[in-house]
């Protein structure tokens, strides 16, 4: 990429900086979920057995994943 690209693909990315609305904070409510969720010990969240059905994999006869 040439230096004229660069300057012309940082022109383009600077703009759609500026022309996009800026995020929301997120609530006190849903930093304090995320944090407890990060605390929260991987054998407190999920029972033994579904953490070693997860280690397997997903089953072809699984509903929720999609076939083909």
């Amino acid at each position: 990429m040439s230096d004229d690209d660069t300057e012309a693909f940082l022109r383009d990315v600077r703009a759609a900086l500026a022309a996009s609305p800026r995020p929301e904070d997120p609530s006190l409510e849903a930093l304090q979920r995320i944090a407890t969720w990060l605390r929260t010990p991987i054998a407190e969240e999920t029972p033994a057995e579904e953490r070693l059905d997860a280690a397997d994999g997903p089953q072809r006869d699984d509903p929720d994943i999609p076939v083909g």
